[in-house]
């Protein structure tokens, strides 16, 4: 339990300076305005601006020439989407600039890393037997919680060692 508390309150003690640069960051994000978006067809724009990738969106719209698309002028509607498509990049460097400096790219590894040891402390409590009825009941409160009007599932171990410890706290009703 101790390394649980250590954890969410190293956690806890970060999560004002992380709320504050994530406030900075959000102010001056790069927006995807700047990306001509009228030479692409209807995409999820927020997976097209960070994850499509783009050397091979060219290649497959040079090949498509005469077969997908066709154009009275098809140098000028290349131009066109190689315009596009740069501003797509644009956007991904201005944005990773951003990250970088802004001090998100680090806050968010930071952020990662507690909650990375917070997760772990947590599941190896869920694990372990409870000590007292207490602790039984954390559990139970764990594993019942609701969100979004569902409990999460959760892995076998963790709810046979809950309702072992119930049978040993509680006894067997």
């Amino acid at each position: 339990m101790r390394r649980y508390q250590q954890a969410k309150a190293e956690w806890e003690a970060f999560d004002p300076t992380y709320s504050r640069i994530y406030e900075g960051w959000e102010a001056g994000r790069p927006s995807m305005d700047m990306i001509h978006w009228k030479e692409f067809s209807f995409r999820d724009r927020d997976r097209f601006a960070r994850v499509v990738d783009l050397d091979a969106e060219w290649e497959n719209f040079v090949a498509g020439e005469g077969k997908t698309w066709g154009s009275p002028d098809p140098e000028t509607t290349k131009a066109r989407r190689r315009a596009a498509l740069d501003s797509v990049q644009a956007f991904r460097d201005a944005e990773a600039n951003h990250d970088r400096n802004s001090g998100m790219d680090e806050a968010d590894r930071r952020a990662e890393e507690l909650g990375d040891r917070m997760y772990d402390a947590e599941w190896a409590l869920m694990y372990m037997p409870a000590p007292d009825r207490a602790a039984l009941l954390r559990k139970i409160e764990k594993l019942l919680k609701v969100e979004d009007a569902s409990t999460a599932s959760w892995t076998a171990e963790a709810v046979a060692q809950t309702i072992a410890d119930a049978r040993r706290l509680l006894g067997d009703a």
